[in-house]
């Protein structure tokens, strides 16, 4: 019966675990290199390196609060014409917005404007969510989220 129990709560934590936005294996340097490759892999890797404990206190390697992923892609979803426009002009009132829905300090217009065709190559608003993520954490001139 204590096996029973035991495999009931793993099954139930794993597919909790398995409902996160980036995938079963989590963030960690699993899920930065082989992103939806090969989840075993991806979470064996974050398993063995550490970097998955490291990227939930340090907000890196796709480790961001849910919470603001999900504001960011609402707001892209919602603003996703004007956001284009004004993302080549390199400024405007709805990137001014987007900056307060990141938390950002600096002004990030300047680099989305640089990354435009990175971000905009697709009309996803999922993926066009992701690439700002990815973009405004990599660069040290904007504020990571």
């Amino acid at each position: 019966m204590k096996y029973f129990t035991f495999i009931a709560v793993l099954v139930s934590g794993v597919i909790a675990y398995a409902e996160a936005p980036i995938g079963p294996a989590g963030c960690g340097l699993g899920n930065v290199m082989l992103q939806d490759q090969s989840q075993v892999l991806a979470a064996t890797t974050n398993g063995t390196s550490g970097t998955q404990t490291f990227g939930i206190s340090s907000g890196t390697s796709n480790c961001v609060d849910s919470s603001k992923r999900v504001q960011l892609e609402n707001f892209v979803e919602a603003n996703k014409v004007a956001l284009n426009k004004e993302a080549a002009r390199g400024e405007g009132t709805t990137l001014a917005g987007l900056n307060q829905v990141l938390g950002c300090s600096n002004n990030i217009a300047p680099v989305l404007k640089d990354h435009y065709k990175q971000i905009f190559n697709t009309e996803s608003t999922k993926d066009i969510s992701a690439k700002i993520a990815i973009v405004v954490e990599n660069n040290p001139m904007s504020c990571g989220i």
